[in-house]
This record gives structure tokens, sequence and C-alpha cells, in this order.
């Protein structure tokens, strides 16, 4: 049985690892663009989320590197064939996280590059039209799904100030002897 597995994986994984290259890349451009970076309602906040995402990639691929390094210097001072084959196993999943990582990287940098650059004290100051913004949509969508806005987004409208307290609103608008009955 063991044989088997080994003919059948050795014999079409020239092929897959053809297919594994052709389509790595965990997020396509497009999810990347729109629902990444393009969830946000405010320019100010595309920035700063294109920004953080480059971040963390970068970050990721600089450790990434640095373990491949590591890596290879186990597998060149290994002795056992063993383990040298997993490390190499090791190796080739590593490499296509890498790639798949400097693909979304590249997919980041293009949007970034293409992007208005705002500063800290900008992205700052554009909060307050930013979250009315993504509370109207959230309510609106709300509506649009079940006919009523939710408590969540009722409490942050209020949190926000963007309306009065709902509770003190209702209960103003409404006699006692009305809450009563």
């Amino acid at each position: 049985m063991e044989y088997k597995i080994d003919k059948i994986v050795n014999e079409k994984r020239t092929e897959l690892e053809a297919a594994f290259h052709s389509i790595n890349q965990a997020r396509s451009n497009y999810q990347i663009e729109h629902f990444v970076v393009g969830q946000h309602d405010t320019e100010p906040r595309k920035y700063s989320q294109c920004v953080l995402e480059l971040q963390v990639r970068t970050f990721n691929l600089r450790r990434q590197m640095v373990q491949k390094r590591q890596l290879l210097k186990k597998i060149a001072s290994t002795t056992d064939q063993d383990e040298k084959e997993l490390l190499t196993i090791d190796l080739e999943e590593m490499e296509l996280g890498l790639e798949n990582q400097v693909r979304e990287w590249n997919t980041l940098y293009n949007i970034f590059e293409a992007m208005p650059k705002f500063t800290y004290e900008q992205i700052q100051s554009g909060e307050s039209e930013y979250w009315n913004l993504r509370l109207a949509r959230q309510c609106q969508e709300d509506l649009l799904a079940s006919g009523r806005i939710g408590v969540g987004n009722l409490d942050a409208l209020w949190l926000s100030k963007a309306i009065e307290n709902p509770a003190i609103t209702f209960i103003e608008g409404n006699t006692k002897k009305e809450l009563t009955q």
C-alpha cells in the first residue's frame, strides 16, 4: 500500500506543483482591493488599512526569509536522508507560502501607490466622518435585511453621538400613563 501511494504522489507531483504555483494566492487581487482595503467608507481609512496590511506582510516576509535561510542551513548539515527529505518538503511548502505572500504584498503595494496619502493627524481627524458613514451603511443594511436597525448599531449610533439616547427619546415621546398601560 505504501508503495502505491508513493508512486502515485511522485508521478503526479510535477503536474500538481505547477498547479500549486499557478493559483498560489490565498486572496485574489479583486478580493484584496474590494473587501480588504475597499471595505472602508473613506479614503483615509482605506489608506490606513492598506498600510497596516503591508506592514504585517512586510514583517512576515522578512521573518520567513530568515526562517528559509535557517532551514537551508539545517538541510545542508543533515546527514539522515529521511530527515533531509522532510526538511526539503518543509522548504517547498515554505516557498509556496512566500510566493503567496509576495503576490499579496505586490497587490497591496500597487493599491498603495495609486492611493492618496494621509498623515496620522488626517486619519484621526476623519474618524467622525468615517464612523458616521459606516454606521449609516450598517443601519441601512440592517433595514434591508430585517426591517429594523439592530441593537448593536443603535448603541453605536448613540455612543458616537449621532443620535440621542433612544430610550430617553422614546420616554420623552410617551407619557407616563402610556408606559404603564
